[in-house]
């Protein structure tokens, strides 16, 4: 499966590619808000199971490993 890149990762990579510098303190600042933020997203929103009605939420792990799956670590 190819990996998807960020909103993040690429408006980072824009900027390099022009030449604006960025501390890298704030790209793995930036990277680590937006991994936080899907997580969350995943958490708070996908569904698993036979009975979706029911609401079977996955848990923290499997979005963490939704995360690494989609985005890479």
């Amino acid at each position: 499966m190819e990996q998807k890149q960020t909103a993040v990762e690429w408006l980072i990579e824009k900027q390099l590619d022009a030449g604006i510098g960025i501390p890298k303190e704030w790209r793995e600042q930036a990277k680590e808000m937006e991994r936080q933020q899907i997580v969350k997203a995943a958490q708070d929103n996908f569904y698993v199971g036979q009975d979706l009605a029911k609401g079977y939420k996955i848990d923290w792990n499997s979005a963490e490993q939704y995360y690494n799956e989609e985005y890479g670590k």
